[in-house]
């Protein structure tokens, strides 16, 4: 199950089936299709206090990713973990990258679910492969919801 929550009514609803689509996407590349995830849409400034709170960095950033790995006692599914994703940095990204805020939502949301499965960037060897998968997945969610 993915789980979105969105706690910031100053946007513009996001594409809830555009966010499930692109984690769901990204889970069956890598064969976790019964994983969880909670995506949780929120504001500079929350994710501001979490980055301070668990990296260290007083600032703002784009998409925060938690990991848990764990079974759910209730369900006896594996929970991967919590996406966080900043709205404000979505609006700002979004026309940088040639991107609707729709389609910046589902890039980030796809980069969390990456990082939740063990992908990282703090290498170059890393880095080119999870952008390899990235914009992999990215290009099959774009073409599933073309917007116009």
């Amino acid at each position: 199950m993915i789980e979105i929550q969105n706690e910031t009514a100053t946007f513009p609803e996001v594409n809830r089936e555009m966010l499930i689509f692109a984690v769901s996407s990204t889970l069956a590349l890598l064969n976790k299709e019964t994983a969880d995830i909670t995506l949780h849409m929120t504001s500079d400034e929350e994710v501001q206090k979490l980055n301070r709170s668990f990296r260290g960095l007083d600032e703002p950033t784009d998409v925060l990713s938690f990991n848990q790995d764990l079974i759910d006692p209730q369900s006896g599914r594996l929970y991967l973990g919590d996406i966080i994703i900043s709205l404000d940095r979505v609006a700002q990204q979004a026309p940088e990258h040639g991107h609707s805020i729709n389609e910046e939502c589902a890039f980030l949301a796809i980069h969390g679910t990456l990082h939740l499965l063990g992908f990282d960037h703090a290498q170059e060897e890393e880095r080119e492969q999870m952008w390899k998968k990235q914009d992999e997945i990215f290009r099959k969610v774009i073409n599933e919801f073309q917007e116009g």
